[in-house]
């Protein structure tokens, strides 16, 4: 696999392309929002800006520990909304400098965590600053499902906290961090399931109301925004998605989709292009343990709307590589292992599109599923099913 040297220059720099566009394009001055000054504010507090919602929120460190060992560590989030999508920037400040720490989406900000999914990776510099930049559904939609599987089941269940932690458990054993213990703790929150104890996380919102909830959704069009941004580089890997199906492959005959991954060696950026659907629809894009029913732990990373000839896109950000897991150590809804999910699945928005199009034969009506934000989606349209169950494509992505 390919990974020239220039990738990470130049996709780190189309991403912040995004970020500045989004932010002019909503009226904001870049020069003062991309430092994400510290605020003392603990509510996420959301600023309209022409067509656009900007909202901004603090992390904090994660329990007296955590404050005694590293009394500077801070961090401040933006989160950039258009109309289908939302962009996140994270940044952190005086953190152990030259370290790796992992970012996941969480049911609940402190421990048992909840469900909980790895959304992001952060490497600091030698003043212990960092950010990183990831893009898909991050606002009061932001939820998880299993419908069925050897994992678990559970109904939809929002993630609204945020939890950055060390990557090597050794860094915060070192720092002091862990008084009285004799070695250090390891937790599963990294690609390896062996990462170190949380540093930051959004304790300084309650546990069923995270920040995520309350980032309302924006006018901005989703083209405008994605015009920002040019993803240059080789590709790392691309893959083919098609027809979920004979009844979609006879309603929507050319029907089908491409998604192509760009690795800077810490994150990940994914194209997923589709061609040949229903025209002016709505489909929400997840990232699914299996690529059929009965889909496994499964959660909402983007959507798309088709154009006048059914055709679109989506450009997300965050971990789609072997490393794509999610977890729950414990907690109200579900407790399971971690496990990766490595399939993508493509759904009508709109139970009625599919049901007029004839895609659901013998049906006497729209066949309802949980697949968008109000868990009332139609069908699966595309998906990964051309790889096999346990080998889905992003497990063929090493980032």
């Amino acid at each position: 696999m390919k990974r020239a040297g220039n990738i990470k220059s130049l996709l780190l720099g189309s991403i912040s392309l995004l970020i500045m566009g989004i932010l002019a394009a909503c009226g904001a001055d870049p020069a003062s929002t991309a430092g994400l000054p510290t605020s003392a504010a603990t509510q996420a507090q959301s600023a309209s800006q022409g067509k656009g919602v900007t909202s901004k929120f603090s992390v904090v460190p994660a329990g007296a520990a955590i404050q005694k060992c590293l009394p500077h560590a801070r961090g401040e989030v933006a989160v950039l909304s258009d109309n289908l999508n939302d962009t996140m920037k994270f940044n952190v400040y005086s953190l152990a400098p030259k370290q790796k720490y992992t970012l996941f989406v969480t049911q609940l900000p402190s421990k048992p965590f909840g469900i909980s999914w790895y959304q992001g990776a952060i490497f600091t510099d030698t003043d212990g600053n960092g950010s990183v930049i990831v893009r898909g559904i991050l606002d009061a939609k932001t939820f998880s499902v299993s419908p069925g599987g050897a994992t678990t089941t559970f109904a939809p269940t929002n993630q609204y906290h945020l939890g950055l932690w060390f990557s090597d458990p050794e860094a915060p054993f070192k720092l002091g961090c862990e008084p009285g213990a004799k070695e250090p703790v390891v937790t599963p929150f990294n690609g390896a399931h062996k990462a170190g104890i949380l540093a930051l996380n959004t304790s300084n919102f309650p546990d069923d109301a995270g920040p995520l909830s309350k980032i309302k959704s924006s006018t901005l069009d989703v083209t405008e925004a994605q015009s920002q941004v040019s993803v240059q580089g080789e590709r790392t890997y691309s893959f083919p998605v098609s027809a979920a199906g004979s009844a979609v492959q006879n309603c929507l005959p050319h029907a089908r989709g491409e998604a192509a991954i760009y690795s800077d060696g810490l994150n990940e950026t994914m194209k997923f292009n589709v061609y040949g659907l229903a025209p002016k629809q709505k489909y929400t894009l997840f990232i699914t343990q299996l690529p059929n029913k009965p889909f496994g732990i499964s959660w909402y990373q983007g959507a798309i709307f088709t154009d006048a000839d059914g055709n679109g896109n989506v450009v997300v950000r965050g971990i789609f590589s072997a490393k794509t897991f999610s977890v729950s150590p414990g907690g109200a809804t579900t407790t399971f292992a971690p496990t990766n999910q490595y399939h993508l699945g493509l759904w009508f928005s709109d139970p009625e599109a599919p049901f007029k199009l004839g895609c659901e034969p013998g049906a006497k009506e729209p066949v309802v599923t949980p697949f968008n934000g109000a868990h009332k989606a139609g069908i699966l349209a595309l998906n990964s099913g051309t790889f096999p169950d346990n080998a889905g494509p992003l497990s063929k992505v090493q980032g």
